[in-house]
């Protein structure tokens, strides 16, 4: 799992459409996710939304810290999630398994989920856990694949999961859906609307080759 600079702009891009504020409050990573873009490539990104780099630029580290990145964000406290410390988590569930750690529930403001839910193999015991962590108007911002993904962990989704499967305990859905036209990380991605009606034409062979999350 890794983030590439599009990432960080897509983040902040819905941030500034959605009006949100991360001042002051609590996000969850799922899973240390690797950076592949450098200090001056994300710190001008960040100038271009009037964010300061702070804790990047003050960092005496060569690399860019994912820590250090969602401080710069605005968040007051950046945890991570996962199966072991291996990378470095500081808060470990396996989340096949329901939340067991009750001081966890109703902790987060943020969850990011840049490409988890589909290495997990309970995914309804994943989605009951995102539930649980999540304050009651918290946001989940999730990031999976779609289609051009195979053996890139169990599933592939479809975006009506999300749509159907949410609406019931969830506010609001906002979907999109994202098109690499060639596997690269600094390719730009086409960012497509989604809409439930249109997308059955895709339905049945209808996707090309090329990568759709």
């Amino acid at each position: 799992m890794g983030l590439i600079l599009n990432a960080i702009d897509l983040i902040l891009h819905e941030k500034k459409e959605r009006e949100l504020q991360f001042k002051e409050k609590n996000i969850l990573i799922m899973g240390y996710q690797d950076i592949y873009f450098s200090k001056e490539q994300v710190s001008k990104l960040l100038k271009c939304y009037g964010v300061k780099s702070l804790h990047i630029e003050s960092s005496d580290k060569s690399d860019v810290n994912l820590i250090d990145l969602f401080k710069d964000l605005g968040f007051d406290n950046v945890d991570v999630l996962d199966n072991s410390d291996y990378e470095g988590a500081n808060i470990l569930i396996d989340m096949n398994q329901r939340l067991e750690d009750k001081s966890l529930v109703s902790r987060y403001d943020f969850i990011l989920d840049w490409g988890t839910i589909e290495h997990v193999f309970h995914a309804p015991n994943y989605i009951s856990n995102i539930y649980d962590l999540l304050k009651i108007d918290g946001y989940y911002y999730g990031v999976t694949p779609m289609s051009g993904w195979v053996e890139h962990g169990f599933y592939q989704f479809s975006p009506v999961f999300f749509r159907d499967a949410f609406k019931d305990k969830w506010e609001t859905v906002f979907l999109k859906i994202l098109n690499f036209k060639v596997n690269s990380l600094e390719d730009d991605w086409h960012i497509l609307s989604y809409d439930y009606k249109n997308t059955h034409q895709y339905a049945m062979g209808g996707f090309d080759n090329q990568l759709y999350q």
